[in-house]
């Protein structure tokens, strides 16, 4: 034990002294990987290595229990890089990695003691400042971050083909670590009146030479973030733009619908499918098609006689929807929006005969194409009748009066049912949506009577599964007929760390090594007069 010991109180006090270096491990790393992540130097190394060689034995509690308290603060501050949730196995990665830590600063403490000089005290040559930077930290840096590589590897956190990056990003983090804030803290340490003078003479030109890497880094960091913000932001726009084409499309597709119904009075089911047919072909989105025909409530039992007319086995002909999603009787309205034709020949099942009125979203939505005239877009709805459960809208643009049949009828509208995974997904593919990037579509809804407002989301794009949640990057209103959405791209952990760039970082190290060696400079300097 040093006679200069600053702290004699932590002499008596093993609990106390244990804390304290705890809280400054934790302070010190928490610094560090504030430049990001993963940081170009690691603080709480350097200061690990320093206190085991000024303390000894007592230092390695503290720098084991900081460690531990370090690495368990990310997964609650959100950065889950040991894994989403708080469980027995994170608990022992965490615990294999602090020992990585503990074990690093001790051998680098023997290694000094053992091959170096006992200079590393007072650090008066730049013989003593390299023997304790290249024994303690170039080759003492070895063990934490094969350690700690080998631990996320064997935890499945990286495969093979990240080990090496793993393991370079963290060595070289301690080491800068290391060279930095090793001889630093010895400085502080040491409370003699020629320490202190030192002090004083290396500590101003050092921290100007680490503002200025770290500024640097900073500005590099900043540069990459906005590269690839512009990078998501024109393939997010350039995705929008796909889908109101889409949209427009779907429009036209309508209108033709519409002049077909107009020219063909006497329409029947097989001209209806054979002309949809080669509409449902090119657009994959589309799940059907339909003649929604309006029939007055007093009309109701004639316009039945007319669909058992065109289907003779329909059992239903005008019907609503229970709660198992099939045809029932329709209940006795004012007015009624009879899906009177509908293609493929799969839908009928689950369409034909339906009063699209039975549901207020559905109601609302023929209200609207009706009064104003043009093409509608319901609410978002889910479509049943599909291969799996999905999420969907009905375009909707009214036909205008039926002077064609001998019915009393005066409209009907041109029906589409689209899949929003369709057109979304079909989109996203023809923009080669990366993998581990999550288009988000957000339409918030009131529900019924109820005030609350919900939110209608709808992913595309694959999650990887224990991820933790995506991060949103870039976002924009959108609309989807008349109705505002919210458009956003998120990145999965793997996707961040996949388009990381190791240009700010590489700055980062290099204008930290210039602080390091000016430090050895200096601390030659100094020592010599």
């Amino acid at each position: 034990m040093s006679t200069l010991d600053p702290f004699p109180v932590y002499r008596r006090s093993a609990l106390q002294l244990s804390g304290l270096l705890a809280l400054a491990y934790v302070v010190a790393g928490g610094a560090g990987l504030l430049l990001g992540a993963p940081s170009p130097v690691f603080p709480s190394a350097g200061l690990a290595l320093a206190v085991a060689l000024w303390f000894g034995a007592r230092a390695s509690v503290g720098i084991w229990l900081g460690a531990v308290i370090l690495n368990l603060s990310l997964n609650w501050l959100g950065d889950a890089w040991l894994g989403e949730r708080l469980n027995l196995n994170l608990v022992l990665e965490t615990l294999v990695i602090a020992s990585g830590a503990t074990l690093q600063a001790w051998v680098g403490a023997r290694l000094v003691d053992r091959w170096g000089t006992s200079g590393w005290r007072s650090l008066e040559t730049e013989r003593d400042a390299l023997m304790l930077l290249g024994l303690g930290g170039v080759l003492a840096g070895l063990v934490s971050a094969t350690f700690g590589a080998t631990v996320l590897w064997a935890a499945g956190r990286i495969d093979q083909a990240g080990f090496l990056f793993t393991w370079w990003t963290w060595y070289v983090g301690d080491v800068i670590g290391i060279l930095i804030f090793a001889p630093l803290t010895l400085l502080l340490l040491n409370r003699d009146d020629v320490g202190s003078d030192r002090r004083r003479r290396v500590a101003g030109p050092l921290l100007l030479s680490l503002l200025m890497a770290i500024l640097t880094f900073h500005g590099a960091s900043r540069w990459e973030h906005d590269q690839r913000q512009q990078e998501l932001q024109r393939m997010g726009e350039a995705i929008s733009r796909d889908i109101g084409n889409r949209l427009a499309s779907h429009r036209g597709v309508l209108m033709a619908l519409r002049q077909f119904a107009r020219v063909t009075p006497d329409l029947t089911p097989e001209l209806f499918a054979e002309f949809a047919q080669g509409i449902l072909r090119a657009s994959p989105e589309f799940s059907k098609l339909g003649l929604v025909e309006c029939v007055p409530g007093a009309e109701r039992t004639g316009y039945e006689t007319l669909m058992r007319q065109r289907y003779p086995e329909i059992a239903i002909p005008v019907a609503d929807r229970d709660e198992h999603d099939a045809l029932i009787a329709a209940a006795t309205r004012s007015s009624h929006a009879v899906v009177g034709f509908v293609a493929p020949e799969r839908a009928k099942q689950h369409s034909l005969g339906l009063d699209l009125r039975y549901d207020p979203v559905r109601a609302e939505a023929i209200d609207k194409a009706l009064a104003l005239d043009r093409l509608v877009i319901s609410e978002p709805i889910y479509l049943p009748g599909e291969a799996s459960s999905t999420d969907g809208f009905i375009e909707l643009l009214a036909l205008g009066a039926d002077s064609g049949s001998g019915m009393h009828r005066e409209l009907r509208l041109i029906a589409v049912w689209v899949r929003f995974e369709g057109m979304i997904a079909d989109v996203a593919a023809v923009r080669s949506l990366s993998p581990g990037l999550t288009l988000e579509l957000t339409r918030w809804v009131t529900p019924g009577t109820d005030a609350a407002m919900r939110a209608h989301i709808l992913r595309f794009g694959a999650r990887e599964p224990e991820a933790k949640p995506a991060k949103a990057l870039w976002s924009t209103a959108w609309m989807l007929g008349d109705q505002p959405w919210v458009m956003t791209l998120a990145a999965s952990p793997a996707y961040l760390a996949q388009q990381r760039s190791w240009v700010a970082w590489a700055i980062g190290v290099f204008g930290l090594l210039f602080a390091a060696l000016l430090q050895v400079h200096l601390l030659g300097m100094t020592g010599s007069e």
